[in-house]
């Protein structure tokens, strides 16, 4: 009888944890992103890289999801590389609203681009 209590409450628990388990983030292209900046293959193109995360927050926006942790910093990131400063702290500012836990580091990284 015992055994079948465990039985039990163990699936339960199990099929509780399955159901609750709905990811609230929209990750799209993100991490394949970052790979694709790290491994830098031959058809890498920066400003691509932008335009398609840009698009994938517009769409994440639009389902009603939350934007990633790390994504408005990494389009801040790859907008500064192409040298437009202050297009990349919106982005980094954009992190902060979003994510206030991560204002020591944008504010780091905001002070060493500026």
């Amino acid at each position: 009888m015992k055994r079948l209590i465990v039985i039990v409450v163990t699936g339960s628990l199990l099929l509780l944890g399955t159901a609750c388990s709905k990811n609230i983030y929209h990750w799209g292209q993100y991490e394949n992103s970052i790979y694709r900046m790290h491994k830098k293959t031959a058809d890498y193109n920066n400003q691509a890289e932008i335009e398609i995360l840009v698009r994938e927050i517009e769409k994440t926006l639009t389902k009603g999801l939350l934007v990633p942790p790390g994504l408005y910093m990494h389009v801040g990131y790859l907008v500064s590389l192409e040298g437009d400063k202050e297009e990349a702290l919106k982005y980094f500012e954009l992190e902060k609203v979003n994510f206030p836990e991560s204002a020591t580091f944008v504010d780091g990284i905001g002070a060493r681009l500026k």
